[in-house]
């Protein structure tokens, strides 16, 4: 909960709605999120972000014991922070807002406190969540507006294999929903389309006639629009980002297409987006 004269609180309350007190209070923030429970259930995973982009990772007691800050961020913030199985360490990735070379790194800390910094155990990989044993980490990678699942064998805080692709796990959503005590994944599945379509034009009149080109084109960016289509400034072509690293060129005349792969981080529409135009 925010609150303008307080900066955000963290509350717990009874499932009966009795009983609401504040367990973590602080000004300067921007937002508090309680992520996970620890297996005992005396912490609770808390990522904090400040005002002045300093990002922290806080075990709150729904207790009132004092609040641990085990890791501060500079100008990144901390993601969907969970316990391992037995408690003993916290996997996370991070992000930095506004940036487009941004590879959301996979880490994990001991949740004792016992480290100053946490250990890298992939890049451009998102939290989803420990193996029932404890014994790997899942996350998911993005490429070209698709997710796929991966596996990352772990020991002692650090990376003990390659990542191995879960292929049975296609089109997986952006949000880890849970996982059975055997083992058994629980995710949301995005399956959304995009068409571009062209469409003569009466200028007299306002009318359309019949679409003379409909392209698909991978879902991504704002509400799955990516980049949309761009004519030259001749009319005679027309160009498509297929993907957030995908730019599809095509003649109006005769059909022709010419594909590019721009050496960019990433497509879109944002005003902080890379732009692509046609000459």
């Amino acid at each position: 909960k925010a609150a303008a004269s307080k900066g955000c609180e963290l509350r717990m309350i009874g499932a009966d709605g009795k009983d609401e007190r504040i367990l973590f209070q602080e000004r300067d923030k921007r937002w508090v999120y309680p992520f996970r429970w620890s297996p005992d259930m005396k912490w609770i995973a808390t990522g904090v972000s400040r005002q002045n982009g300093v990002g922290k990772l806080v075990l709150v007691s729904p207790e009132g014991a004092p609040a641990r800050t085990l890791l501060t961020l500079a100008h990144r913030e901390p993601d969907r922070i969970t316990f391992s199985p037995d408690g003993k360490w916290l996997a996370f990735h991070s992000w930095a807002a506004g940036s487009l070379t941004d590879r959301y790194p996979l880490c994990v800390l001991p949740a004792d406190g016992s480290a100053s910094a946490a250990t890298e155990v992939a890049a451009d990989a998102r939290t989803m969540g420990w193996t029932p044993d404890g014994k790997a980490l899942l996350f998911t990678r993005e490429f070209n507006g698709a997710r796929s699942l991966y596996l990352l064998p772990v020991a002692n805080g650090k990376a003990v294999g390659e990542p191995q692709l879960i292929p049975s796990a296609s089109g997986i959503g952006a949000r880890f929903l849970g996982m059975t005590p055997q083992g058994t994944l629980i995710y949301g599945s995005e399956k959304s389309t995009t068409e571009a379509v062209t469409l003569p034009l009466d200028p007299s009149g306002g009318a359309t006639g019949a679409a003379r080109i409909t392209m698909p084109l991978t879902t991504f960016g704002l509400v799955g629009l990516g980049g949309g289509i761009r004519y030259s400034p001749d009319g005679k072509r027309v160009l498509y980002t297929v993907s957030t690293k995908t730019v599809l060129i095509r003649s109006l005349a005769d059909g022709s297409e010419h594909t590019m792969m721009p050496q960019m981080a990433r497509m879109g529409r944002g005003q902080q987006r890379n732009r692509i135009y046609l000459p």
